[in-house]
């Protein structure tokens, strides 16, 4: 009932005109959503109901890890037709940092969901914008000149991906390599907003 309350707003109140992006994640796994497929039938309804109205609907964004993102979800996703844009989270630059930073998953099982979300997802009339989100360790630089040939492999089979150092959102989590860094005093909160 909330999301519906929420598309109801977003189509017919004036002050959400200028919501331009929904992202369905945020400090967990969207795919463990118990009622996922549901969730996507109630957008679907919304955004062709916007449609008919001629109105604008904000694109839908997801971010997955990929650790459960079989054929049958990658199916889901894809068939919901609601995704403007898919991105996955693949961290550490080998197979080794990977599983490292992401404990419990697998290298050979996160490639395979990948590659098959990819491959499903070719194959249909609108193939879904895809991404990779890989937070690096700072001893690196931001770029693949180091990476492994295996992580490159998979950064180029998606459309685009972002580089990025681990963040602590808005301050409440010591990282040893951010003590060091000067931060402007006006400059309180989420640094990515910033």
């Amino acid at each position: 009932e909330i999301l519906k309350d929420v598309f109801e707003d977003l189509l017919n109140d004036s002050r959400f005109k200028s919501v331009k992006t929904l992202h369905l994640y945020n400090a967990g796994e969207v795919l463990l959503h118990p009622n996922l497929d549901e969730m996507l039938s109630i957008i679907r309804h919304y955004k062709d109901l916007a449609r008919e109205k001629k109105i604008s609907f904000p694109q839908i964004s997801l971010l997955t890890n990929a650790t459960i993102l079989d054929d049958k979800n990658s199916k889901m996703l894809i068939e919901s037709g609601i995704l403007d844009y898919i991105r996955f989270s693949m961290d550490g630059g080998s197979k080794e940092k990977f599983e490292e930073m992401r404990v419990r998953a697998k290298w050979d099982e996160f490639v395979k969901n990948i590659s098959t979300f990819v491959e499903l997802n070719k194959k249909t009339s609108k193939p879904i914008p895809t991404g990779i989100i890989t937070l690096v360790d700072y001893k690196n630089k931001l770029n693949t000149k180091w990476m492994s040939e295996e992580f490159i492999k998979l950064l180029n089979m998606v459309d685009g991906y972002e580089l990025r150092y681990a963040h602590n959102w808005g301050g409440e989590v010591e990282i040893e390599e951010l003590k060091n860094r000067s931060v402007k005093s006006y400059k309180i909160g989420c640094s990515l907003l910033m």
